[in-house]
């Protein structure tokens, strides 16, 4: 039995809300493969998370350059 879903709360209580049951020899296999998976999906969604920020701050930052130049003339 594998957990798909495990929900965390602050206080580090945590529930399993859906699983995954797999007998198979390859068990193994199929878990670390299936946490590399989560794994770089988590890192894609960080990543995207991350330039969108750095996204809206470049632009704030150039709307900030743009009235200060305003105001400078």
């Amino acid at each position: 039995m594998t957990a798909d879903l495990v929900h965390i709360d602050i206080s580090l209580n945590y529930e399993i809300v859906s699983y995954d049951l797999y007998r198979e020899p390859d068990v193994l296999e199929k878990f670390v493969t299936k946490i590399k998976k989560k794994l770089l999906n988590i890192q894609t969604d960080l990543s995207n998370t991350f330039l969108k920020s750095l996204s809206e701050a470049l632009q704030k930052f150039e709307e900030a350059k743009y009235r200060l130049l305003e105001v400078n003339e």
